[in-house]
């Protein structure tokens, strides 16, 4: 019983995954290969193992959170100090990127 259910879970995961996204990635035999891999191991690890795994991954993406928000202040600071002098002159905000200096314009492609 419980392989059907996961072979039944796996192919309606897999026709939902690549029907709902234009990306052609989703669809090569690995993505399918570690659908299926995933499935198949949620539903043979109990519950404390799935959540200890989740606290592990979240706790990657929290320090990956970390490390972007670190990486951006400085940009971040420049142009809420300009946001705010634009609120002061009561002047719509819009964002310029002349306000950053002129090494961190480059690597702004798009707003």
């Amino acid at each position: 019983m419980t392989v059907r259910l996961s072979i039944l879970s796996f192919i309606l995961v897999h026709r939902f995954t690549i029907r709902s996204s234009s990306c052609s990635v989703l669809s090569t035999e690995s993505s399918c290969l570690a659908t299926a891999g995933v499935i198949l191991a949620g539903a043979m690890m109990t519950l404390q193992d799935s959540f200890s795994i989740v606290d592990l991954l979240m706790g990657f993406m929290t320090i990956t959170n970390l490390i972007a928000i670190i990486w951006l202040s400085p940009r971040v600071v420049v142009l809420l100090n300009d946001y705010r002098r634009q609120r002061k002159e009561h002047k719509d905000p819009v964002f310029s990127k002349s306000v950053l200096p002129k090494e961190q314009q480059d690597d702004i492609e798009c707003w």
